[in-house]
C-alpha cells in the first residue's frame, strides 16, 4: 500500500510540473518499475507459500 501511495504522490507531482509528453514518458517508466517490484514481491510470496505448504504437509503426514 505504501508503494502505491508513494507512486500516486509522485505521479501527481509530475503531472502538475511537466508538459504532457514528458509526464507520459515519466509515467510509463514509473509504472514499469512498479510492475517489476510487484513481480519480485509475487515471487517472494510464492516461495513463502511453497515453503509453508511443505511444512504443513510434513506435519500432516507425521500426525497421520
Amino acid at each position: 500500500m505504501l508503494q502505491e501511495d508513494l507512486l500516486n504522490n509522485v505521479m501527481e507531482r509530475y503531472n502538475n510540473e511537466f508538459e504532457e509528453d514528458t509526464y507520459r514518458r515519466i509515467s510509463r517508466i514509473f509504472v514499469e518499475e512498479h510492475l517489476n517490484l510487484l513481480k519480485l514481491q509475487e515471487k517472494s510470496i510464492r516461495s513463502q507459500i511453497d515453503s509453508v505448504s511443505k511444512i504443513l504437509k510434513s506435519l500432516q503426514n507425521t500426525a497421520a
